[in-house]
């Protein structure tokens, strides 16, 4: 098992990172593995509105992919009057404290457009994102 186990050890060792020009690192190789270059893929976010009650608010910005992210009381949702899909995939995590319950939500949004209105449901109190992926 000799081979297996230089192997395994080399494939356990630090990855050489790839960077370019900037010195952003943009993917890596392995020392033991075969000559390959895995790329990442980065994007940016801009954060549009932060909020802390569920209501109406304008879309200030045109999204072509964006998160609306909540913690708050209870699990929320959203919808839109205008232009714009709301990604029925939507994930709701209960946090219990020792005096109160909190709920993660996120929903993913695309093609929205500047000018929409957006209801935020349920939820009662907590924190709000809107945020766009460029």
């Amino acid at each position: 098992m000799g081979g297996e186990d230089e192997l395994y050890n080399n494939l356990m060792q630090q990855p050489e990172w790839i960077k370019d020009s900037t010195g952003k690192i943009t993917g890596y190789k392995t020392p033991g593995g075969a000559d390959t270059v895995f790329p990442f893929s980065y994007v940016t976010m801009e954060k549009l509105a932060t909020f802390v009650r569920p209501g109406t608010y304008n879309v200030v910005s045109d999204i072509e992919i964006g998160l609306f992210a909540a913690v708050s009381n209870y699990g929320c949702g959203i919808t839109l009057n205008g232009e714009g899909e709301i990604e029925e995939s939507r994930q709701h995590i209960a946090v219990n404290g020792q005096t109160y319950r909190m709920t993660l939500s996120i929903i993913v949004l695309k093609n929205v457009k500047a000018g929409c209105q957006m209801t935020v449901t349920d939820g009662g109190y907590g924190g709000y994102t809107l945020i766009k992926i460029k």
